[in-house]
């Protein structure tokens, strides 16, 4: 039960932010033909950058506070194990998400014309 309310806090955005990046239900017809000609649109990249950022500042906060805690300046024992868990589960999600992203390309790749 732990592990679901985490992941509910990781402030990671769900599938159902992607539609709102442009305001309407899927990319606009101009969104399309750009990434038809090699334009890639900013969208799903800057949702993957968002997610990194916050998979990158949950280490880092787990690392500041296992570092407080072994130097004595900290006795939150059981907070740093919630922020090292925090950020193992952020960055399990994160990976997970990237690998379906790369099964996909992957699936794309291989299909007979």
């Amino acid at each position: 039960m732990t592990e679901i309310n985490l992941l509910v806090n990781m402030n990671v955005p769900t599938i159902d932010s992607i539609p709102d990046i442009y305001g309407q239900q899927g990319l606009p017809d101009d969104a399309v033909s750009s990434a038809l000609q090699g334009n890639v649109s900013q969208g799903y990249l800057e949702i993957f950058r968002q997610s990194l950022e916050t998979v990158n500042t949950s280490q880092n906060l787990a690392a500041q506070q296992m570092t407080a805690v072994s130097l004595h300046k900290s006795d939150d024992l059981i907070g740093t194990v919630m922020a090292i868990q925090n950020a193992s589960l952020s960055f399990q999600f994160l990976l997970q998400a990237r690998n379906r992203v790369v099964e996909g390309y992957h699936e794309l790749f291989n299909q007979q014309i």
